[in-house]
């Protein structure tokens, strides 16, 4: 799979506690989307950030999505009232 968005720390078996760099081979343990769970992967980018799992209504397809995993805090913005 390429380009998947985010990862936490938590999904990339082994982790320990040391943030990861660009470049590092990692194997991840990502249940939430298929064909990643067990996969080899190397780092892009890695950033400190808060993320959050969300429930969003798709305004493209109609749809409502529970448990969205993962969206850092940089692509959230308050409602509109």
């Amino acid at each position: 799979m390429k380009h998947y968005k985010w990862v936490i720390h938590e999904e990339i078996g082994n982790a320990g506690i040391a943030p990861f760099e660009p470049g590092d081979h990692v194997l991840s343990h990502v249940d939430h989307a298929e064909g990643m769970d067990g996969a080899g992967a190397t780092i892009e980018s890695a950033k400190p950030t808060t993320v959050y799992m969300v429930n969003f209504f798709n305004t493209k397809t109609g749809s409502e999505v529970k448990n969205y995993q993962w969206v850092t805090e940089d692509e959230l913005s308050p409602m509109k009232k």
